[in-house]
């Protein structure tokens, strides 16, 4: 006999690694392919109500209908555990290896411009999946050209628990205003959710998302580029239009100095 207990609190932690609602028969399928086991949909939509009763999931109906965590739930699912370090607690980490380290793995010309910019609390009116946590903006003098070669980084931040495909997708989806798309993952050695990385590893190979693991936060030395970016054809359009909206007034002076080679 199916244990409902059991299929709720499963489904209860995939819907916690998904963004936003997803379908019954998305939700069955993968349900069964993490239990092993074929799930019928009548234990399926029984787990279904008893987390819906106890207040911990909705149903949207339409469509084949669907389930998604409720925010105070999805904010208990992702809390982490003690010992974890929760994404705010990265951020200055991944700030300092950005601008004192990640830029020396690149091999660029001394000069130009390397930006560092904390995107995380920018939301400015676009996508769910377009606000990165952290943005950088690099400009490269040439030699013989007379422009320099202008590359936007996005980079998405992920604690232990949250490190997933969605996170690939979310990665990737910035890319539509930036050339590179950087996913960085929290995620020491023996965690449990290393079971994921080889899915995750290949879901960026696919994607031409870089992969950086963050293997002990206080320690960069330690840090762990698995996969490099791809560049993506964004047009400048778009780079302008994602730069004006994240960048300040003396940040924008900067990169238009740079770009005109006029930067000291």
């Amino acid at each position: 006999m199916t244990d409902i207990g059991q299929l709720g609190s499963t489904l209860r932690q995939i819907l916690a690694e998904t963004d936003g609602p997803l379908a019954h028969q998305a939700a069955l399928t993968l349900l069964s392919r993490h239990l092993g086991i074929e799930i019928q949909p009548e234990a399926y939509f029984a787990a279904v109500d008893q987390l819906s009763s106890a207040g911990i999931v909705g149903r949207a109906r339409g469509q084949g209908g669907s389930v998604f965590l409720l925010p105070a739930a999805d904010a208990e699912q992702r809390a982490p555990m003690p010992g974890q370090w929760p994404e705010p607690k990265l951020m200055d980490c991944l700030e300092a290896y950005l601008e004192k380290q990640f830029w020396r793995m690149l091999d660029r010309p001394k000069g130009g411009l390397w930006q560092v910019i904390n995107t995380a609390m920018m939301r400015p009116n676009s996508g769910k999946w377009s606000h990165p946590d952290f943005t950088v903006v690099s400009v490269m003098p040439l030699q013989v050209l007379p422009t320099p070669l202008l590359d936007v980084y996005s980079f998405e931040l992920k604690a232990e628990f949250a490190g997933n495909l969605t996170a690939v997708h979310e990665a990737l989806a910035q890319t539509r205003q930036t050339h590179y798309g950087v996913l960085v993952w929290h995620l020491p050695h023996g965690s449990p959710s290393e079971a994921r990385l080889v899915e995750v590893e290949e879901g960026c190979e696919q994607h031409g998302i870089g992969l950086i693991l963050i293997r002990d936060p206080l320690d960069t030395d330690t840090w762990d580029v698995r996969v490099q970016p791809v560049r993506k054809a964004t047009t400048l359009s778009d780079i302008d239009g994602f730069l004006a909206s994240r960048l300040s007034a003396t940040q924008k002076q900067d990169l238009r100095a740079s770009l005109s080679g006029d930067r000291r």
